[in-house]
């Protein structure tokens, strides 16, 4: 074999080498391209998938705190409204003549269940009624120290009598009495209001 055919064979053989090589290293870049791009698009979908999760969450608590602020607003305005109308009421009930009936007979109940003296606490605009509560209470024999004073803590009506020497304090005002039947007219508020296709 001559110098040239040498030649010719080592370059054909190097020729075919580096295509092999080189379609080897193509065939690698492109599967690493491929695996490249297959983990991109899965770290894609597992963000995507992420995120769409973590979206539907927030508006999901978005939604539920949205409802319950809707709610607590609904409360807070049936809450002013009964409100409103209790002390509507209380004022009505003021001016009514069973009032004064009202406040003689828890004055003089509460008066009864001590044996000596009594403190009788009215609303200033009650004061009106001093001479006929001590009348009555007098007039049951038992009690023959009392003493009327105004305060400024009852708003709507009603008294407190204490009893000096038991150390009992009879609370029979408008502001105790709604406040123990309070539950009851809420329930029966939400009753009509139920009636009448209110909802939550």
């Amino acid at each position: 074999m001559d110098k040239t055919s040498l030649e010719s064979s080592i370059r054909k053989e190097s020729q075919r080498a580096i295509r092999a090589i080189k379609k080897k290293e193509a065939s690698e870049v492109n599967a690493l391209d491929e695996a490249c791009a297959a983990e991109i698009e899965n770290f894609r979908r597992k963000t995507e998938g992420e995120t769409e999760a973590k979206t539907a969450q927030e508006l999901s608590r978005l939604e539920n705190r949205d409802i319950l602020e809707r709610k607590k607003l609904k409360l807070r305005i049936i809450e002013d409204f009964i409100n409103h109308i209790v002390k509507e009421a209380v004022q009505e009930m003021r001016n009514d003549p069973r009032y004064k009936k009202f406040l003689l007979h828890v004055v003089c109940d509460s008066a009864e269940k001590s044996q000596a003296g009594v403190e009788i606490c009215l609303k200033t605009e009650d004061r009106v009624f001093e001479k006929e509560i001590l009348e009555a209470v007098k007039a049951d024999g038992r009690n023959r120290d009392i003493v009327v004073h105004e305060d400024s803590t009852i708003k709507w009506g009603g008294c407190i009598v204490h009893d000096k020497p038991g150390g009992r304090r009879f609370n029979s005002t408008m502001e105790r009495i709604y406040f123990r039947k309070s539950p009851m007219i809420r329930q029966e508020v939400m009753r009509i209001l139920k009636q009448r296709g209110f909802s939550l």
